[in-house]
């Protein structure tokens, strides 16, 4: 990076900072950040950055590489070849290659790698990243490639796969695939015809040799660059006779054919190429595919090496079915080379990895050979150890050092360059600039590293203690001013030259540390108004017990507090903010101590001064006392200012609280004290002497809201009781709060609403429970009615007659999310490297994203481009004003359409396509931007948005008249004319409403121009002709009118078409943007703030994730690395692996990586080139987070972590075994499957029996996976000949050849704590050096797993789909018997004419089951004779052919513009994920950044007739219920019957879409499902909930939970838990804010065949799928699924102590087991809490607490260690700093969690102890 790291990141932290204050209220704003922790010296902007929560930069020094003895060309001479026939030395081919790469020297690790690989040694090679593991492997291979190509390998013919590349991920073999081409390239130069060698990808994107590849391959090799020296173009594919090849885009012609790269499945296979990149899944189907003969070959017997790159990522599930599939491979090896021994197998595997604790048992698992030797070669880094010198050269702190000048030729050095040079020594003169830099770098870095005792050990120092623990800047300049005794200045100059030193010579590669923690809101104190960034049990600055959220008036800017009220005991509780799902929000519920359920409150405290006894409210808000307009606290704290600027009063500032009357500072807040509430145990009590609960605990007034009387003029408060009449006579009172209320009272007879509890006053009251959906705050009256804010004005915390109360956006709670956090710090951060003047600087200007969802990573791209679209298009609005007066908006539309594509061109070299992705469907670019330039002049809704957000007039930035004189125009002329200037675009129609004569005077303005017609699909609007909208920039030119009094700016025409009133007050404003840009403005905003920060330009997003499309992905890979855009790539963990990304210098960590292994290779993805990087770390709110927040160093130096990975996973064996007995019928013999396909049949049978491989492959047979890819119609029948039971006739002739096979891929024994494999049958201690290990016998310990899989075979395989047949029809005879039975029972009760109702309900209720569950059946019968085996096997089988999850998914459709399908292919989720993301109703953001509403859902017949439906649910409120109850207790409703479903097939449309028309001629569109269809749907949110079904503890992992003392104080049990997991309901959030009141149920059409979901408001309903669809019967469903995996299940005798240790569990095993919150969820049992395992199957992580060896359990200890650690903190109850965390199934209510107990009980020390007794079965 050619910019500074470190001036980036403070640019970046000022920049967050003025962008939050700009948009907030400022003058609200600066007197929060005054008071932030009891205020500082620091000026208002330099307090700015610590009030934002971003800490740091942190600047770290790295390891450095050491390099070898020997320059590259002497060790290549010296190394010895593989084959004793060939000569000594590395071949000339390899030495040039690499000579050519530019390789002087090698790393002493690559060294010792090549050389152990030459020696036919299996080898580990383990460095950072970014050091060049590939080529220490790399160069041996294609030493031993150029023997066997000249013949000196006999087992490994020319024409030979020699070498299989195996990579985790496709993107890491994409990236590695275009290295090896630039090697290939030069090694072939003087190579020809066979001699050559060649390469190719075989993976699931690599296409087959048809016409439709095409595509692909040329989307996928334009983005490699070509490896010639002579064109700087890309790769391209041209079709040939025989299929494809590669060439270069353009006319010259290669010095070297790139024919030696191998395109297509069938290329790579016939031309058998030397070298073979894939992955693991895809070596699995070369296995077991009986009757593939060619790919079996290349995949599995002619390879000599097989490399596992990034061998780290093979952990958990995919490290235990690799591990076990190299032991499947090497057996199929043995049997297909014709081996007795598998020490007869030359095969060599290579492993590279990152450094990872664990690496020597990685490999040890995954490298199948018993007792192998093996070399591993480690990176031994340099490093400088020297301590700070006595003397320092005074040179380096009064001179600045200057590379250029450092190793210039010119004389006139400063002092501190002449003495590096000195040092340096000279330079060769007839050098090139950048040679001599290059030397001068060198010379440095020998004698830094050589040398000591000179003047360049300070920077050894510095160096080294930056090495040691990463530092601020400002604390190391603070260090050296204290040991040296320098001012401020010098330590800085000091720094920056040792910064600059330690660069030029390589010795310095940092990385500069931010962390951030989201904006959470913020805090206030109610006696002092202190204010914190998080809860606080006391105020440090008075001591006073009330702390509570802050919130402020987006109207008025007055602050307010939130606190929850209780209705019962009236008492206030501090409101804290808490994340629920990963969401940050509100508590759902709270309770109060004494029980009852609490109402948010937003309320402004009352104070009385002690002076003259006066009791008011505190304005924080200050008026002008010459003009009132508010006054805006000075950037030195030190006066108040004005904000007219025809006034320009400023007044000192007094940031304490100030009686308004007599300006005493003797303030108490009023609260009613005859009742006092222990802060302890909560109890009231009566005002006594002592103030001091039983318990112990301080008493304190808590009923701080008092009561206010009707008289709008009436100031008084009373706290208590109201009287029964106010001092001026008015006798109704309010409480002095607005109240989030939803539920309430109702009482029919008089129909008022009521607070719930109160009574009724009324002669005959009729009270019941009801939910309203209210969307305002609500006041209470002393009658405890429900009353409107307006009725009275001294209740509410600020009146205003003419704004709403709406919940949504009446009052600012100061909350940002990490998104928010994370992009638009990203956007500032690019925005100083990019530079429109030098277009080169755009391929700088790169961020990498990790997150760990797919649903961030979306979230992220979405929230980043949004806003650069639209910052884009109104800086290019305000540049073509710029140096001009009055402008028309034809011009400025032109001229942003013109500067739009310049840019365009500028930012794609050419390519264009960026600006096509911003328009709407069917709509041209210049459409597009005449609309966008349209909506920043004119008011109105543009581009199918409501009001843009940047309507320039209304900031004061552009002021905008009509070419018009005003006077020549009629009345009716002007009317018109005003109302197009509130909506620009208008129906005729409509203006006629209220315009008499409206179409007259419409065609007169279009006559005169002024108005021109508009054409609609709808028919025609009439708009302003922008020929005559005039339009210029704000300044002393042009001002505009400004009203102080009402802080709103009226442009010109607003004026011409609405004069202001003489009495109030405007003035002339002309302050430009640029001036409004600054901090200590008054008129600070953000809009000019952002305009200025940079020249017009638009910054690019992308998302690259698991779903993206494999064209896309290439497409991605290339332009983020090469190009001048995506700028902002948002992305996971497929870029975490050795991805090359050229000069990317900034990553953002979208929270904590799931292990520090992850962190330090997301970490390793910058700086490789320039040495210098930045990384951003955004907490996501998980205590995790915080922990690291806290101790930044902690992570910087991270050390890694072990990998988990079971090699011997019972599981994972049992299927693999299963897969195996296909491995062996694959290499032992031919079975002749063949196909008969005709009009009338097409089926695949057997005639013949199985023929030995030995035997020539009989013809026109089909291979295994034709099988699975056919219908199961098509060989699921019972005859000898069908192919599945001539499978099992040849398995029952040779079952105890099958078990043999099984037996020797566990024929080993192997370490249980190294993983090193012995001979089998050995047992006793591991032979491993270092390792005290017990070995067993694998075959023994795993005897049962093989019998196991014999059954399963036949079982699954074949037999399943028959027996799988026979349970539904065997289910279905049952269900008709019930119904039968049923319906005689029916007959003879109807002579009964007491019979009950309930019991005619039950009946009716159970027939309707039972009938549903018949359909189902019938249904999913017809669809399984339809399905394809393969998918059977998928969904019904426990050995389904994935080596990474076993997980079931759902398919989903996105159906976009002319109702096409989105993607190619039908796209799928895990159910689990799918139940949250594509729910009914579902809002899901694709990675086109659009939203598709999921209108129809399907449900898996099978699954979802095993689940029971025996609920009801509340359509209203969503409350769940017995079956048989009702009405809803919680608000009145009817209950409807809850049916479970398990979802199998999803749909979405696109949101704007236009469906169909409903009755009333409107259009239906997927967004009518929403409760506020005519807002743009944010998102949609439906909470999981977690049932365990069933818990089966081991015995021997069954522990009591002691103290220190012995005492038992809870139990800890690990096992195996059934998990049903469900949602029931979502609610939706709209872009404009707010979210619906009541959550929506889900609704799906009753009509049969039908998955539509019903959209329902108060008076209609409509099916989305067909909305002529009756929708009198619908179903009410609940998605569901269920899984099995492994828990700990804790229990304590207090729930809420037993909640809280097991968030310590989740904290702690995030940090142990080295994964993500989401990993580990919980669930709420009856008996007890789980923390479990989020992976069908166990991942292996919950197991890690109870490990250890002895007595102790040194995990479970360490987890007892971290919950003291992270959950020390000062708020009262748990806060997401500490203990609330992500999942939590209570939304981290703090009445659920005993933080204080839990610490209380960390501190007697807890340890496991062993329990003898036997666990049953607890479900």
């Amino acid at each position: 990076m050619s910019h500074d790291t470190l001036e980036l990141a403070e640019d970046l932290k000022r920049a967050y900072g003025d962008h939050y204050v700009a948009g907030q209220n400022t003058a609200t704003l600066k007197d929060i950040i005054s008071r932030y922790e009891g205020g500082t010296e620091q000026s208002l902007h330099e307090r700015l950055p610590e009030f934002m929560r971003t800490r740091g930069p942190f600047l770290q020094a790295l390891d450095l590489p050491r390099q070898s003895d020997t320059p590259w060309t002497e060790i290549a001479q010296t190394l010895p070849s593989v084959a004793d026939t060939a000569e000594n030395g590395l071949h000339e081919d390899v030495i040039r290659t690499f000579d050519a790469a530019g390789f002087e020297r090698l790393y002493q690790f690559q060294e010792e790698t090549a050389a152990a690989l030459l020696d036919d040694n299996h080898t580990l090679v383990t460095a950072g990243t970014g050091r060049g593991k590939t080529e220490s492997w790399l160069i041996p291979i294609l030493q031993y490639i150029c023997e066997a190509k000249a013949g000196h390998h006999d087992d490994h013919p020319p024409q030979s796969v020699k070498c299989v590349l195996t990579y985790p991920t496709k993107a890491l073999a994409q990236d590695q695939l275009k290295r090896l081409i630039e090697y290939l390239y030069t090694l072939n130069e003087t190579r020809t015809g066979q001699d050559r060698i060649t390469v190719g990808i075989f993976d699931g994107d690599t296409p087959h040799n048809d016409p439709d590849a095409f595509s692909y391959l040329d989307t996928a090799f334009k983005y490699f660059e070509c490896p010639c020296d002579d064109c700087a173009s890309s790769l391209m594919v041209e079709r040939t006779e025989d299929g494809y090849q590669v060439t270069h885009d353009a006319p010259s012609d290669l010095d070297v054919d790139l024919d030696f790269i191998k395109l297509t499945r069938e290329e790579v296979v016939d031309a058998e190429v030397d070298i073979l990149l894939t992955n693991p899944d895809t070596v699995n189907y070369r296995l077991f595919n009986i009757n593939e003969q060619d790919e079996q070959q290349v995949f599995v017997t002619q390879p000599k090496y097989v490399v596992f790159d990034e061998i780290h990522e093979y952990s958990e599930l995919f490290g235990s079915f690799t591990a076990t599939l190299m032991r499947r491979y090497l057996r199929s090896r043995r049997s297909l080379l014709g081996l007795d021994e598998d020490e007869e197998d030359d095969l060599r595997l290579v492993g590279a990895s990152a450094t990872v604790e664990n690496k020597r048992a990685i490999f040890q698992r995954i490298n199948p050979f018993p007792d192998a030797e093996m070399e591993v070669v480690e990176e031994n880094p340099r490093s400088l150890e020297q301590a700070l010198p006595a003397d320092l050269p005074t040179e380096f702190v009064a001179n600045t050092i200057d590379p250029d000048r450092l190793a210039g030729t010119a004389a006139d050095k400063n002092p501190a360059e002449t003495l590096v040079t000195d040092i340096v020594g000279p330079l060769p003169e007839d050098a090139s600039e950048a040679d001599r830099q290059r030397i001068t770098g060198n010379r440095l870095y020998d004698t830094l590293l050589e040398a000591s005792g000179d003047h360049l050990d300070i920077v050894r120092a510095l160096y080294a203690s930056l090495r040691d623990e990463a530092q601020r800047p400002a604390d190391l300049r603070s260090n050296l001013v204290e040991t040296y005794d320098l001012d401020d200045e010098q330590a800085k100059q000091l720094v920056d030259n040792f910064v600059t030193l330690g660069q030029l010579s390589g010795v310095l590669e940092s990385r500069a540390h931010l962390f951030s923690w989201p904006l959470d809101g913020y805090y206030t104190c109610v006696n002092c108004a202190a204010v914190y960034d998080m809860p606080q049990s006391t105020c440090s600055q008075c001591d006073h017990h009330f702390v509570t959220k802050l919130a402020y008036c987006n109207h008025c800017g007055e602050e307010a507090l939130e606190s929850w009220f209780c209705p019962d005991c009236e008492r206030l509780t501090p409101l804290n903010v808490t994340s629920g799902e990963g969401r940050f929000e509100y508590f759902q519920d709270h309770t109060c101590s004494c029980g009852t359920e609490t109402i948010r409150t937003v309320w402004r405290p009352y104070y009385e001064c002690t002076g003259c006894g006066d009791r008011q409210k505190i304005d924080r808000i200050s008026h002008c006392p010459d003009c009132d307009t508010v006054l805006v606290l000075g950037d030195d704290k030190d006066t108040l200012i004005c904000r007219n600027p025809d006034c320009g009063t400023t007044v000192p500032a007094d940031t304490e609280i100030v009686c308004e009357n007599c300006h005493s500072h003797d303030l108490e807040p009023l609260s009613d004290d005859d009742i006092l509430y222990c802060e302890d145990c909560g109890d009231a009590h009566e005002q006594h002497e002592g103030y001091q609960c039983s318990c112990g605990g301080a008493l304190h007034p808590k009923r701080y809201l008092g009561w206010s009387c009707s008289d709008t003029d009436c100031s008084a408060v009373y706290f208590g009781n109201p009287p029964n009449t106010c001092d001026c006579g008015k006798r109704r009172f309010a409480r002095t709060g607005l109240l989030d209320i939803n539920a309430i009272s109702h009482c029919a007879n008089c129909d008022t609403d009521l607070l719930p509890g109160a009574e009724c006053n009324c002669d005959n009251p009729e009270t019941s429970p009801a939910v309203r959906g209210f969307r305002e705050y609500k006041l209470v009256d002393e009658l405890g009615q429900i009353r409107k804010p307006s009725t009275f004005h001294g209740a509410v915390p600020c009146y205003d007659s003419r704004k709403s109360y709406r919940k949504s956006s009446r009052y600012e709670s100061m909350i940002r999310g990490p998104g928010n956090t994370a992009v638009t710090t990203a956007q500032y951060f690019l925005r100083e490297i990019a530079d429109i003047e030098e277009p080169e600087s755009f391929r700088e200007a790169k961020m990498l994203s990790f997150a760990d969802s797919q649903s961030d990573m979306k979230e992220l791209n979405r929230n980043f481009t949004e806003p650069e679209q639209t910052l884009f298009v109104t800086q290019l609005v305000i540049d073509a004003l710029e140096d001009e007066d009055w402008t028309t908006l034809a011009d400025i539309q032109a001229e942003v359409i013109e500067q739009a594509r310049e840019y365009e061109e500028m930012l794609t070299e050419g390519d264009g396509g960026v600006l096509e992705r911003m328009t709407g469907y069917q709509q041209s670019v210049e459409d597009f931007l005449a609309e966008e330039v349209a909506a920043r002049v004119l008011r109105g809704r543009y581009n199918n948005r409501w009001r843009h957000r940047d309507h320039l007039p209304s900031k004061g930035l552009i002021d905008v008249q009509l070419d018009v004189d005003w006077n020549t125009l009629e009345d009716g002329e002007k009317a018109v004319l005003e109302a197009v200037n509130e909506q620009s675009k208008q129906y005729v129609s409509s203006l006629s409403d209220d315009i008499e004569e409206a179409s007259r005077h419409v065609e007169s303005l279009v006559e005169k121009e002024l108005l021109r017609r508009i054409e609609t699909d709808s028919g025609y609007l009439v708009g302003l002709d922008e020929d005559h909208v005039l339009c210029a920039n704000v300044d002393d030119e042009t001002p505009i009118t400004y009203l102080p009094t009402a802080d709103t700016f009226r442009s010109t025409f607003d004026e011409a078409c609405d004069p202001t009133a003489p009495e109030v007050e405007a003035v002339t404003f002309s302050a430009d943007y640029e001036v409004r840009a600054e901090f200590t403005h008054p008129h600070f905003a953000l809009t000019a703030y952002r305009i200025d920060y940079s020249d017009p330009l638009m910054l690019v997003s992308r998302a690259y994730f698991g779903l993206t499309e494999k064209d896309e992905r290439r497409r991605i890979e290339y332009q983020f690395r090469e190009g001048r855009y995506p700028n902002f790539l948002s992305s996971g963990p497929a870029m975490e692996v050795g991805m090359d990304i050229g000069d990317l210098d900034a990553l953002l960590l979208y929270g904590t990586p799931p292990n520090t292994n992850s962190y330090l290779q997301r970490i390793g993805r910058a700086g490789r080139q320039s040495g210098s990087s930045l990384v951003h770390s955004i907490s996501q709110r998980n205590p995790i987070d915080y922990y690291y927040y806290e101790r930044p160093n902690e992570l910087i130096q991270a050390e890694p972590q072990p990998v988990p990975l079971n090699e011997t996973n019972e599981e994972v064996l049992r299927i693999s075994l299963t897969w195996a007995i296909l491995d062996y019928f694959a290499a032992e013999y031919w079975i002749p499957w063949c196909r008969e396909s005709s009009d009338v049949i097409d089926d695949i049978y057997c005639e013949e029996e199985p023929v030995p491989r030995s035997e020539p492959r009989p013809n026109d047979i089909v291979t295994f996976t034709a099988l699975l890819a056919s219908e199961n119609d098509e060989i699921q029948y019972i005859d000898e000949e069908a192919p599945l039971q001539t499978l099992k006739a040849a398995y029952e002739d040779h079952r105890p050849e099958v078990r043999s096979w099984l037996e020797e891929i566990l024929g080993f024994s192997y370490c249980r704590d190294c993983g090193r494999k012995h001979s089998a049958g050995y047992e006793g201690p591991c032979s491993q050096t270092e390792c005290a290990g017990q070995v067993v016998s694998a075959a023994d310990a795993h005897a049962g797993t093989i019998e196991d899989a014999m059954t399963a075979f036949i079982d699954e395989f074949v037999e399943g789909y028959f027996d799988f047949e026979d349970e539904i029809i065997d289910e279905l005879d049952e269900v008709q018997s019930e119904l039968n039975e049923l319906s005689l029972e029916s007959r003879g009760r109807r002579k009964r004419r007491s019979r009950d109702s309930d019991d005619r309900a039950e009946q009716r209720d159970r027939r309707d089951r039972l009938q549903s569950r018949s359909a189902n059946l019938n249904q999913y019968l017809d669809r399984l004779s339809k399905m394809d085996y393969g998918t059977f096997l998928e969904e019904h089988s426990t050995t389904p052919f994935s080596l990474r999850s076993v997980e079931d998914t759902v398919e989903y459709e996105l159906i976009g513009d002319d109702f096409e399908s989105v993607t190619e292919e039908l796209q799928s989720r895990s159910i689990r994920i799918a139940l949250s993301e594509l729910h009914p109703g579902a809002a899901y953001l694709h990675s086109d950044n659009q939203k598709y509403i999921v209108t129809g859902v399907r449900a898996h017949s099978y699954r979802t007739s095993q689940f029971e439906s025996a609920s009801a649910i509340c359509p209203t409120c969503g409350a769940e219920y017995e079956l048989g109850e009702g009405p809803c207790e919680e608000c009145g409703s009817s209950l409807r019957r809850l049916q479970t479903i398990v979802p199998e097939r999803v749909t979405a449309y696109k949101s704007d879409l236009v469906l169909g028309q409903l009755p009333n001629g409107e259009p239906l569109r997927p967004t009518r499902i929403y409760q506020s269809g005519d807002s743009e749907i944010q998102d949609t949110y439906a909470p999981t909930e977690t049932d365990v079904t069933e818990f089966q503890g081991e015995a021997e992992k069954s522990f009591d939970i002691v103290t220190d003392n012995g005492d038992m104080v809870g139990r800890f049990d690990y096992g195996d838990v059934s998990i049903q997991s469900s949602v029931r309901q979502f609610s939706a959030s709209y872009a404009g804010g707010g979210s619906d009141p009541l959550p929506n149920v889900f609704e799906l059409c009753g009509k049969e065949n039908c998955d539509g979901v019903i959209a329902r408001d108060d008076e209609t309903a409509y099916c989305m799928r067909h909305p002529e669809h009756s929708t009198e019967d619908t179903d009410v469903v609940r998605l569901a699924t269920e899984f099995d995996t492994k828990a700990v299940r804790i229990q304590f005798d207090d729930e809420e102590l037993e909640h809280a240790f097991s968030h310590g569990v989740r904290m702690a095993l995030q940090y142990i087991g080295g994964v993500g919150v989401r990993a580990v969820p919980e669930a709420l049992g009856d008996d007890g809490t789980y923390v479990y395992d989020n992976e069908t199957g166990g991942s292996g992580v919950t197991v890690l607490l109870t490990m250890g060896s002895g007595d102790t359990r040194e995990k479970f200890d360490k987890a007892v260690d971290l919950m003291k650690e992270a959950f020390e903190c000062d708020c009262d109850n748990g806060c997401p700093f500490c203990i609330y965390q992500y999942g939590c199934e209570n939304q981290n209510d703090p009445e659920t969690i005993a933080k204080g107990e839990l610490m209380d009980l960390l501190e007697e020390g807890l340890t496991l102890q062993q329990r003898e007794s036997e666990l049953d079965d607890d479900k």
